[in-house]
């Protein structure tokens, strides 16, 4: 493949990842926006875009977590799954996101990238990767993964949900 084209290629799948990332936030937010409330905890600031995405995810992560821990084992433990996935590739888009690309070469089937940094000590920078469009695709669609495993999980799960005893006793007893 041509320089120009591995170029395009790379572009083509970092937008991919940027809008993968936003519509997985989306989903966050709007989980965040019915369960908070549900729960009883205050979300509305989180709900702002200058709010980092890991803000947002460290307040649904115990959120949903809960609702499955006192009534169905399986669900917890996939939910928890999903939550170790989403850390993994945060770190990947804000990398990619913000990295800097180049050396495409088509004799070696790939490119440059190094992540950002302001360290210009060669003994302490972290040196440059080189990868194939396969290796960034494979990454790519991971974060285009997780938003329909949401929803998959959600739509197993929706209704095994149930928060712990202790919440439910005294949201009935503040009620009464």
């Amino acid at each position: 493949m041509a320089p120009e084209e591995t170029e395009k290629q790379v572009h083509y799948l970092l937008g991919r990842l940027v809008h993968a990332f936003a519509r997985l936030d989306l989903c966050i937010g709007l989980q965040l926006k019915w369960l908070g409330p549900y729960r009883g905890v205050e979300v509305d600031k989180l709900l702002n875009p200058r709010q980092p995405f890991q803000n947002r995810l460290d307040a649904l992560k115990p959120l949903v977590l809960d609702m499955y821990a006192y009534s169905d084992s399986i669900a917890h433990g996939l939910y928890r799954e999903w939550f170790e996935r989403v850390e993994n590739t945060k770190a990947i888009r804000n990398n990619y996101a913000h990295g800097r690309w180049g050396g495409w070469t088509p004799v070696r089937e790939g490119f440059e990238f190094a992540a950002l940094s302001w360290d210009f000590n060669s003994e302490t920078m972290t040196p440059s990767v080189r990868m194939t469009l396969q290796d960034f695709e494979r990454s790519v669609v991971e974060v285009e993964r997780l938003f329909g495993e949401y929803m998959a999980l959600e739509k197993r799960f929706r209704m095994q949900g149930r928060p712990s005893k202790a919440w439910e006793d005294e949201h009935l007893q503040r009620n009464a």
